[in-house]
């Protein structure tokens, strides 16, 4: 039955609605159908009268009135349609006087059939929207997020290693680039090296080449490791601002920066 059901809420939609003619909906409510307006400010309303009357209320404030179903979900007693309305505001429409404008909005409603008939339904409509249209209220403002976190991306780097009497000399130099909406000052490098048994050797730190960088600039930075009693097998890059980790995309790994990953080659 409740493919009928949806055969039902179509006709009138058609004929009422976009047609005008009101006494269609004698044959779609019952006498005494129950509306509830579930949106903002809304009420309920009982008899069919109170249909009728703003049906034509609605066309004779919007002319070229026309309703559009988008979507319907019918299951046992009710069905759940989805439209849009589109018309052009010619006359006094809840209290605001004609200004030609073109407006559109959309709702949902939820009907129960009983007897093949209407009995109850729920609205809700997105009035906002037309009011905005009209000008009525201002638009809607974005209300931004928070700031994304501080991030960089570790274009590229390399380690080399100098043989010295006094030990093993490290140089780590490479480059970033500022993928944050906010500008970072006076971010450190961290470079720790680990011995082939992972065991830590060293960890030495300097800060960028650039102590301001804007969103999307890129700067260098080099990490100069002294006298390092064993030989390195790899090491780790972190970056840190004011204490606090920055994450950072090894673009050249495909892996963040400071993971623990393959060894890295000394050049």
């Amino acid at each position: 039955m409740s493919s009928a059901y949806v055969d039902i809420i179509r006709y009138a939609i058609e004929e009422a609605w976009n047609k005008a003619n009101v006494d269609v909906l004698d044959q779609v409510y019952a006498p005494e159908c129950v509306s509830h307006e579930v949106s903002p400010g809304g009420v309920d309303t009982l008899g069919i009268e109170v249909q009728k009357e703003h049906l034509r209320g609605q066309r004779a404030a919007l002319s070229d009135f026309q309703v559009t179903i988008e979507d319907v979900v019918c299951a046992a007693d009710k069905v759940a349609f989805r439209w849009v309305v589109a018309g052009t505001h010619t006359g006094d429409w809840m209290g605001i006087a004609p200004t030609g404008k073109q407006i559109t909005w959309g709702g949902i409603t939820i009907c129960r059939f009983a007897n093949g008939k209407i009995v109850e339904e729920w609205l809700a409509a997105d009035m906002l929207t037309a009011l905005m249209q009209l000008g009525v209220l201002g638009s809607i403002k974005r209300v931004e997020g928070p700031p994304r976190p501080p991030q960089l991306e570790l274009l590229g780097h390399r380690g080399r290693r100098f043989e010295e009497a006094d030990g093993c000399h490290y140089l780590i130099e490479g480059q970033v680039k500022n993928l944050s909406d906010l500008t970072l000052e006076r971010v450190e490098v961290l470079v720790t090296m680990y011995d082939e048994n992972d065991r830590l050797l060293s960890s030495e730190r300097s800060f960028l080449a650039s102590e301001m960088l804007q969103p999307g600039e890129v700067s260098r930075f080099a990490v100069h490791a002294a006298r390092v009693g064993q030989a390195s097998r790899r090491y780790e890059i972190r970056f840190e601002q004011n204490g606090q980790t920055v994450e950072a995309r090894d673009s050249s790994r495909r892996e963040q920066a400071g993971a623990r990953g393959p060894p890295t080659e000394w050049r």
